[in-house]
């Protein structure tokens, strides 16, 4: 890591990888209000954006997009419908109230 033969710039293809894969699933080390925040400032890996069809507006094949997030807390899915994030289950141990205390929206 702190002598790489080569580094790219920005997210190295995560873009073209998080917006044509046919199924995605984020997996996090860690589920904090800092990687969970309720407005992003930029997007490297295009989920459903503002939900619904928004994501096949902007130009993403039909029946791409994320399928799950899983972190230390829990893994969420998304709405059929609106393509919002919801909880799936917890991970063992943990409370509905620790992923809501961890997440800022």
């Amino acid at each position: 890591y702190e002598k790489p033969i080569y580094r790219l710039p920005g997210g190295g293809g995560a873009t073209e990888i998080a917006g044509l894969s046919k199924r995605l699933v984020w997996l996090l080390d860690e589920h904090t209000k800092r990687r969970f925040k309720n407005k992003l400032e930029y997007i490297t890996d295009p989920g459903y954006l503002e939900g619904y069809d928004s994501r096949t507006k902007a130009g993403y094949p039909p029946d791409t997009g994320p399928e799950a997030i899983i972190t230390p807390l829990c893994i969420m899915r998304f709405d059929s419908e609106t393509k919002e994030a919801y909880l799936d289950a917890l991970q063992p141990d943990i409370t509905v109230e620790q992923v809501i205390e961890n997440t800022g929206w």
